[in-house]
């Protein structure tokens, strides 16, 4: 006897989290993607191929035999929307039957999940934290390809970050993460044909949006969201529509996933308008990049699937010099376009950064600040962003992963330097390479306080590598620098004891500080403050402290931001001793006064820079009062 399932019930069964992409001749991107799928938490990745001539169909059927995708086929007919039937394919696959969760995207979406450690399951369990749901909508943020002609190789997602800085007003284009057994379809965008009566549709902040689009058939937008509905809060679908425009033009020759006849993919076209966006730098989503690179290695050592991929973009380089450079087809050789109408906030940049261009004009500065960047790994945003995104310090950074390397040097602007150094006491150093890359040390994890938290695979080692170091000291080209701002994981005393003379004239530190032993044997936040108190600096701030709750039997019904109870680390500003202002040099006094403006938030500290620079003679006494007219309202108490 067959029993019917109860739809009403609330999501509580666990299962595999799948995602499924329908694709034609791709063959160029494909193991990026599938590699990310994985690095983002995916159990399952789904691809369906429809009439490939560039060899990807070939490539999905090695990587089905190495366990990495489900490659299904299809042969979709004149008319027939291959994403409607390649997803119908996909459910129906008996490897879906005990998936609890599946998202549908394009080889050139990467669903960017903000919350948490920015795995999938993440995402779901903070949206489901707001109720019962059935299905969490994830809205677009398009990447622009900064107006590159031609693609030649390479990475996507280390390669383009610049991005919208903000949602903007009538684009509610999602696409949907959702329960299978909930819907019986998938249309482009979301799933369609509800199993139950009202299921319950939710943005990836939680917010519960109206359900009526679920139930119409072709409907392919969230037409009856508002604005304040939508969201990029815990998770952003990036978008890399464009890439490059020798890459978006020859999308003309593949057709569209949904059957659609359009002038979408034209230089200058809304559709470009729309995707080419450069407002503001994110690369939040290259988190996860020292995996998705290990992966990509492991699959470009085997011949196959390295010659395919290298006759793909061979394959490209001849349609691109048949197609477009000799019959000039879509507009290859028309004028280039105007770059569309950037929607840059004010908001990308803080309230304070009027102030801070206006000291940067006025300070008799001799150079650039000097940024000295240990441990610069992209998995979270640099403090002296502001300073980078006005063009006003040099970064000389330091990264021996690989990957993070990597990633450091296809990003950079002209003011960075990066090099694949580890820096220590000059000595070879055991590298314990960690699951998760931001916890990469050369001690070993102290499992008991891992344990503590809960959170067992955050000590993971994967590999022991021998990895020699070199002292700051030792490398004079370096010269004089401001602010040195260090996260080793534990590293951090053997740097300060290796650059007693780098950091002679420095002004500034940012270091994390433990407080929770997370490796064995590692100094804590006394003995670096220790340290650095040695060699004149003195505790000035905290940028933020980092607190976790403790495991328990009650975790999974607490909300973790109201019971992040046990202090873990944090980041701290040290300064040289404010009580001795006499004893810095007038370029320290401008370097420190720059960088409590940007980087500290610690306008007080500023303030007396400038008052002692005054008293020298170096700037007008009435500048520290223009500064406070430059601050925000804020920050000041003016009489009324």
């Amino acid at each position: 006897m067959t029993t019917a399932r109860d739809f009403t019930a609330a999501p509580g069964r666990a299962g595999p989290l799948a995602v499924i992409a329908c694709q034609r001749n791709e063959a160029m991107w494909l193991l990026e993607w599938v590699a990310f799928q994985h690095a983002a938490g995916f159990d399952r990745v789904f691809v369906v191929s429809n009439d490939c001539s560039d060899g990807s169909d070939r490539m999905l059927d090695r990587l089905a035999e190495m366990g990495e995708v489900v490659h299904l086929r299809q042969d979709a007919q004149p008319g027939e929307a291959p994403q409607v039937s390649g997803c119908a394919l996909a459910l129906a696959h008996p490897q879906m039957a005990d998936v609890a969760w599946a998202f549908h995207c394009d080889i050139d979406e990467f669903l960017n999940v903000s919350c948490g450690e920015g795995r999938v399951a993440d995402l779901i369990a903070a949206v489901l934290r707001a109720g019962p749901t059935d299905c969490i909508t994830v809205n677009w943020r398009m990447f622009g390809s900064g107006g590159r002609r031609s693609w030649d190789g390479g990475a996507v997602l280390p390669s383009f970050t610049l991005t919208e800085a903000q949602l903007r007003k009538g684009r509610a284009m999602q696409k949907c993460l959702f329960r299978p057994e909930v819907f019986a379809a998938v249309h482009c965008h979301m799933p369609k044909h509800p199993r139950k009566a009202d299921p319950v549709l939710r943005s990836s902040a939680g917010v519960e949006m109206p359900n009526a689009p679920l139930f119409a058939p072709q409907q392919m937008r969230h037409q009856t969201a508002t604005h304040a509905m939508v969201s990029w809060e815990n998770a952003a679908l990036n978008h890399y529509a464009i890439r490059s425009q020798d890459v978006f033009l020859l999308k003309n020759l593949r057709g569209d996933g949904m059957a659609l006849t359009h002038q979408k993919y034209r230089l200058g076209s809304p559709f470009w308008a729309f995707a080419e966006r450069t407002e503001i730098e994110d690369r939040t989503i290259l988190r996860h990049w020292p995996a998705v690179a290990a992966r990509l290695e492991r699959y470009r050592a085997d011949p196959e699937i390295r010659a395919l991929e290298a006759e793909a973009l061979a394959g490209h380089a001849r349609l691109r010099a048949e197609i477009l450079d000799r019959q000039g087809r879509f507009g290859w050789h028309d004028p280039a376009p105007k770059q569309p109408l950037q929607e840059v906030p004010k908001a990308h940049l803080p309230d304070t950064a009027g102030a801070v261009r206006f000291l940067l004009s006025q300070l008799p500065r001799e150079r650039r600040t000097v940024v000295l960047d240990v441990g610069a790994n992209p998995i979270t945003p640099t403090p002296y962003k502001t300073l980078l995104a006005l063009q006003s310090c040099e970064v000389i950074g330091f990264e021996p992963q690989p990957e993070a390397f990597a990633a450091l040097q296809s990003a950079r602007s002209p003011r960075e330097r990066y090099f694949p150094h580890a820096v220590g006491d000059g000595t070879v150093q055991a590298l314990k390479i960690f699951r998760f890359s931001g916890m990469t040390s050369v001690f070993e994890p102290c499992l008991p306080s891992i344990a503590l938290l809960g959170k067992p695979r955050m000590g993971r080692v994967i590999e022991r590598v021998a990895l020699p170091t070199v002292a700051l000291d030792t490398l004079p080209e370096i010269g004089r620098i401001d602010l040195l701002k260090i996260d080793i994981q534990g590293g951090e005393l053997a740097v300060f004891q290796g650059a007693r003379q780098t950091l002679a004239q420095a002004v500034a530190v940012i270091v994390e500080l433990r407080h929770l032993r997370l490796y064995e044997g590692e100094p804590m936040a006394a003995g670096v403050d220790q340290e650095l108190r040695a060699q004149g600096f003195a505790l000035h701030k905290f940028l933020f402290n980092k607190s976790m709750p403790i495991a328990n039997s009650q975790l999974a019904r607490l909300s973790r931001e109201a019971n992040s109870d046990q202090l873990v680390d944090g980041d701290a500003v040290y300064l040289r001793d404010l009580t001795r202002l006499d004893a810095i040099d007038d370029e320290g006094l401008v370097q420190l006064a720059i960088l409590a403006a940007s980087t500290f938030d610690s306008h007080t500290v500023a303030l007396a820079c400038l008052d002692a620079l005054a008293a020298r003679g170096r700037i007008p006494a009435s500048l520290a009062r223009d500064y406070v007219d430059a601050l925000p309202a804020r920050l000041r108490s003016d009489p009324a």
